[in-house]
């Protein structure tokens, strides 16, 4: 969308001609067919200021997205689709006055510094399809008719009202719906279902998630016991580990040595006197002996 053209009825802000041409001009019969057409309108344009909040009237446009503002005419209102100005004096949309007061008619209502934001957010990306540097005026008419440049305001406008509203139907039932009690009761049940479903469809999802989760930890539990050994099987395969080690070792017989007879006669004591009591016995050969267990 080029900012020398409206995007609501994506006409430009000035009329197509400023001057009768000559009739060897090829512009002339394009003139012949479009004198009799009031273009005045096209020259009175709403501005929606971002900074002010305020509507400005402003008046033409001076082809680079400026638009002299009514009663102060060295001041400039830049359009917002402008690329590059900072709008010194004042910086937003622009629309015909004429297209404003059309949908103004049809809510039965003035148009609000809001109203005019959110109208712009749905047609800003409108094509104009006879628009470039210049206006195709001579293109337009020849697809679209002489109808196709009247006021939204005119009887003869309907081709205008349809470009206007071809974006705004739902917008303006919307508004309409609002501004009766019932329908207004009905939005809000419209808005909270829809609410309502986007938490159900969020909750659905958190429980898919939550599933998917518990599934993957059952997995990673189950490859994290494959990896440990239980504690039965660790004892098992100690025992028969201990068993094939005793297999392996050859076994030995333990053969104990006989226990040396201790002498019967104890050489040491030669006399009775010289044999201790209780460990030794005085025979009656005349020896000492050790005392029988």
């Amino acid at each position: 969308m080029h900012s020398e053209y409206c995007p609501l009825c994506q006409l430009p802000y000035d009329p197509p001609f400023a001057e009768v041409p000559d009739k060897d001009d090829d512009m002339y019969p394009v003139y012949r067919k479009l004198k009799n057409i009031d273009f005045s309108w096209l020259e009175n344009g709403l501005a929606f200021d971002r900074d002010t909040h305020a509507i400005i009237p402003v008046q033409g446009d001076d082809g680079y997205g400026q638009f002299p503002i009514k009663g102060r005419t060295q001041d400039l209102f830049t359009s917002e689709i402008t690329i590059g100005n900072d709008g010194d004096a004042g910086w937003g949309p622009v629309f015909h006055e004429d297209c404003i007061r059309c949908i103004s008619d049809q809510l039965k209502r003035p148009i609000t510094y809001e109203d005019g934001i959110e109208i712009f957010k749905l047609v800003e990306d409108n094509r104009v399809n006879y628009g470039g540097q210049y206006y195709e005026w001579d293109e337009a008419l020849e697809e679209e008719g002489v109808t196709y440049f009247y006021s939204p305001l005119n009887s003869k406008g309907k081709k205008t009202r349809d470009r206007i509203n071809r974006h705004l139907d739902g917008w303006i039932s919307r508004q309409k719906q609002m501004a009766s009690p019932t329908g207004n009761k009905r939005l809000q049940r419209e808005e909270a279902a829809k609410e309502l479903a986007r938490v159900q469809a969020e909750l659905k999802q958190a429980l898919a998630r939550v599933d998917a989760l518990r599934q993957e930890v059952a997995t990673r539990e189950a490859a994290l016991a494959a990896l440990e050994d239980s504690p039965k099987k660790v004892q098992k395969t100690r025992k028969v580990a201990a068993n094939k080690a005793s297999a392996a070792v050859p076994v030995q017989l333990v053969v104990q040595s006989p226990v040396l007879a201790q002498p019967v006669h104890c050489p040491s004591h030669k006399t009775k006197e010289d044999c201790p009591q209780p460990d030794c016995v005085w025979g009656k050969t005349n020896r000492c002996s050790k005392k029988r267990a």
